[in-house]
């Protein structure tokens, strides 16, 4: 059980330190980037593989959970992408699936990089180590294990995993969604983490992916937010003609 635990905290952990970073960006910068043309189009240009696989995610898993979907949009080039969906409040397992939809993205990026760039890398985390001690040492390596990284993957699996760090986090709005119903999840997320210990061989891989992602995101979401308010100094008036 205490694996379990263990597990538990390294999944919510770095989901929940790369929400705050990134949403504080959002909501430092966002409103800059998105009325100038150039910061919201660089926005936009960069998001034509994650905004799409942000947006599937939550509509695969809401389907999963038998929510009706009422509204799809996958990309847009002057709007926001969403996925709009309504269930049945009296059902629990209706209820509870708003949780899993609203990590959906960071769930499908964990998977997504761990498939194609991460299962070569010998990053694995001791589940036996008390959580707190691994997060700061993951902060202290931060800089190592990223040059590790981007030296040990191609050029197409390094600009993929950069990609889904930044627009895979679950927006303020997901993570709203998420609270209503985190109550009720989390005996799921302990019992399907304890599942997970027992028969995962290479949990503590798995979790070292997660890990790494919670500090790829947080490093490139700092970054990508000052880029994308750096272009709003650019004189944008011609453009409005």
């Amino acid at each position: 059980m205490g694996h379990a635990l263990h597990s538990l905290c390294f999944l919510v952990f770095p989901l929940v330190f790369v929400f705050i970073i990134f949403n504080l960006g959002h909501f430092l910068f966002g409103k800059a980037v998105f009325n100038h043309p150039i910061a919201r189009h660089t926005y936009s240009l960069f998001g034509l593989i994650g905004t799409p696989i942000h947006e599937l995610s939550h509509l695969v898993m809401a389907l999963l959970f038998g929510h009706r979907i009422t509204g799809v949009k996958l990309f847009s080039w002057r709007t926001k992408a969403y996925v709009t969906h309504s269930y049945n409040a009296s059902s629990s397992f209706q209820v509870m699936g708003n949780f899993f939809i609203a990590i959906a993205p960071f769930i499908t990026s964990v998977g997504l990089v761990h498939y194609l760039a991460f299962r070569s890398l010998n990053f694995t985390i001791d589940l036996s180590v008390d959580p707190f001690i691994v997060f700061g040492n993951a902060l202290t390596l931060a800089p190592e294990l990223l040059l590790m990284f981007a030296k040990s993957t191609e050029w197409w699996q390094f600009s993929l995993t950069i990609m889904l760090s930044f627009y895979c986090v679950p927006s303020n709005t997901d993570f709203s969604n998420a609270l209503r119903s985190a109550l009720l999840s989390l005996p799921v997320f302990l019992i399907v983490a304890f599942v997970g210990t027992m028969v995962f061989v290479d949990l503590g891989q798995i979790v070292g992916t997660i890990l790494f992602m919670g500090l790829l995101s947080s490093v490139t979401s700092v970054m990508w937010w000052f880029l994308l308010f750096g272009l709003t100094f650019i004189p944008a008036r011609s453009m409005n003609h």
